[in-house]
């Protein structure tokens, strides 16, 4: 319902409010990798928006969602990063023998490299 056929070109993605409540729906309340590539998708056609030679699939007209995209992307996308790859997403249950890992994270702090390259997914 979001999307609008331009004349026997690709298919315009209109990007409300509706359409970010699906997304929110998706990539954070289900964890789906899915709602996380349409997020990425919007931001990056948010963030080329000004681009004279934009031949992006996503159109935004309201500046409200426009703010909203941004904050969504933003604030919450780095949590799924985490959850998906060092997190339940990946498939890594938390230590509960009380030793502290020298290398376990904080989830207020950035994901370091080496934690990463160690992530169960790093080589899906």
């Amino acid at each position: 319902e979001d999307a609008v056929q331009k004349d026997k070109g690709p298919s315009i993605i209109e990007v409300t409010p509706r359409y970010l409540a699906s997304i929110d729906q998706g990539a954070f309340k289900s964890h789906g990798i899915k709602g996380l590539k349409r997020l990425v998708n919007a931001y990056k056609a948010a963030c080329h928006l000004s681009d004279q030679d934009d031949k992006s699939k996503y159109h935004i007209a309201d500046s409200a969602v426009f703010d909203r995209l941004m904050v969504m992307a933003l604030d919450r996308f780095h949590e799924e990063l985490r959850y998906h790859l060092l997190g339940e997403g990946a498939g890594v249950k938390p230590k509960d023998d009380g030793e502290s890992d020298e290398d376990e994270q904080s989830n207020e702090k950035p994901i370091s490299p080496k934690v990463l390259m160690r992530a169960p997914k790093w080589n899906d």
